[in-house]
């Protein structure tokens, strides 16, 4: 990973350096992503937001939140291990994705985006 961002980083400056542009002019052209508006994004939960959230939602849904953590957590680590040892990014696993797939109707580890 360090080594495709690296080299990533040297293809855009050298290709700038190709074409004999700067950054600033590049980001002037649009060529580049920005400038960013702080005003649309979003902000972390604080403690202020507490008394806003709808507690009876959030218990109603905890029987469909509760799976079999050492099971998602064991496949998990069986995928990363599968994954770094054949020069993938090992990723992180999020139980939100896990209950998202279940819900969806997938039953085995391999979702396929399928359009209708």
């Amino acid at each position: 990973m360090p080594i495709n961002l690296l080299g990533s980083i040297g293809i855009f400056y050298g290709f700038l350096s190709v074409i004999n542009m700067s950054v600033v002019e590049a980001s002037r052209q649009g060529l580049l992503l920005g400038p960013f508006s702080m005003k649309g994004a979003w902000q972390p939960l604080n403690l202020s937001h507490l008394p806003q959230i709808h507690w009876s939602i959030v218990t109603d849904q905890l029987s469909g939140m509760i799976i079999d953590l050492n099971r998602e957590l064991k496949v998990a680590g069986l995928a990363n291990l599968v994954v770094g040892l054949n020069s993938g990014i090992v990723c992180f696993h999020t139980l939100s994705d896990s209950i998202l797939a279940h819900k969806m109707g997938g039953r085995t580890r391999l979702m396929v985006m399928r359009t209708p």
